[in-house]
């Protein structure tokens, strides 16, 4: 790590929040992580922990390792699919469907022995936690935690990231552990445990609200009802754990697939450039970051309005409430004819697009910030 990076992660002279930061599960999209680090580095905002479930597992270990933010980038430049994928087609003529999956896990795992600095949780300089569902008693296990940090780093990592049908599930202390996105894909509930002054949230999840061309392939049905999991697990946790202390950045990757490594330096970009107009224009935490970038990107026009903007059509809209009912920050409200929006600016949208899915005649345009 070079001297610079070594002074970000400190914690500066001024007061400031203790920070942390969430990184969500999507499959390669997650290199939006690298461009959020990098943003958060040249704004000078300094991160104390890190929750990560699968890709966000996999970058948050390795910045909580020690890796620097160019190091990283290197590291997203040099990935192929071959680092991950090594498909099983002699066991599976041999096995058939009673194999656990499409690849082998122990490609994946031998990365993650090779590049991935730190061994043990106790090796780590910043504290790192994430999260792995137990196929044999349906319970989340947060790794890290105490009481749950003796397990290997890589494997814990390994766990997190495991897409049951993709690599076989981690056997552990009796327990086989897959990715812990398919239930809890952005971890809010443990930020929220862990008491930070001040969450920082990167969710993956699905953005665009229209229709996604169906393909017939069974790789693309399978990731698309994972995504669409996520999905709604993300809605449901964005309603119970949101608040005024946590930052949510939602970068529009919903196009991309969860296996796409066309073009990863461009996802670095995009989560920079996001997390840079995010944080220099939100209220809590504009007045951490570097007054001279506030302003460039200020003069620039590129920062963004802090509300959400809500249409409903009129014509279109039958006026069944479940827009009310399905709002965690009462935007819409009962009406048998006229307007349902009491919030057409809504400040306290979560930006989870609940009411845009759930709206069933496709009546409502949600503008995000």
């Amino acid at each position: 790590m070079n001297a610079k990076d070594s002074q970000s992660r400190a914690s500066p002279l001024r007061s400031r929040p203790r920070t942390l930061l969430v990184l969500g599960g999507g499959g390669m999209k997650g290199m939006v992580h690298v461009g959020v680090l990098r943003a958060l580095h040249k704004l000078g905002i300094v991160v104390d922990e890190i929750i990560g479930t699968s890709i966000g597992a996999c970058v948050g270990s390795f910045y909580a390792s020690g890796i620097s933010v160019p190091e990283l980038e290197t590291l997203v430049s040099e990935l192929t699919k071959k680092d991950f994928f090594q498909i099983k087609v002699l066991k599976f003529l041999v096995k058939g469907y009673r194999h656990q999956s499409l690849y082998k896990g122990e490609t994946f795992m031998r990365f993650l022995e090779d590049r991935l600095p730190a061994k043990s949780f106790a090796d780590l300089e910043l504290p790192f936690f994430c999260n792995a569902l137990s196929l044999d008693s349906g319970r989340v296990r947060y790794f890290g935690l105490p009481g749950c940090d003796s397990i290997p780093l890589t494997q814990a990592v390994y766990a997190s990231a495991s897409l049951p049908g993709i690599f076989e599930p981690l056997e552990w202390e009796g327990d086989h552990l897959i990715d812990g996105g398919i239930v809890d894909s952005l971890p809010l509930r443990l930020a929220r445990a862990r008491k930070a002054d001040l969450i920082i949230a990167v969710d993956l999840s699905m953005r665009e609200f229209g229709e996604n061309q169906f393909r017939k392939s069974l790789p693309w049905i399978l990731f698309r009802s994972f995504e669409l999991a996520q999905e709604a697990a993300t809605e449901h946790n964005l309603h119970a754990h949101a608040g005024v202390d946590m930052i949510h950045i939602k970068a529009p990757v919903g196009h991309l697939g969860v296996f796409d490594f066309s073009d990863l330096s461009a996802l670095v970009d995009l989560g920079e450039r996001q997390t840079l107009e995010v944080l220099a224009s939100h209220p809590r935490t504009s007045g951490l970051c570097d007054p001279n970038i506030v302003e460039e990107l200020r003069v620039l026009g590129r920062t963004r309005k802090p509300y959400a903007g809500i249409v409903v059509d009129q014509e279109t809209c039958i006026h069944c409430g479940v827009c009310r009912v399905t709002c965690a920050t009462d935007a819409f409200t009962a009406a048998e004819s006229g307007t349902v929006v009491l919030k057409a600016k809504n400040y306290e949208c979560t930006l989870d697009g609940a009411c845009v899915r759930n709206c069933p005649v496709d009546a409502i345009d949600l503008t995000l910030p």
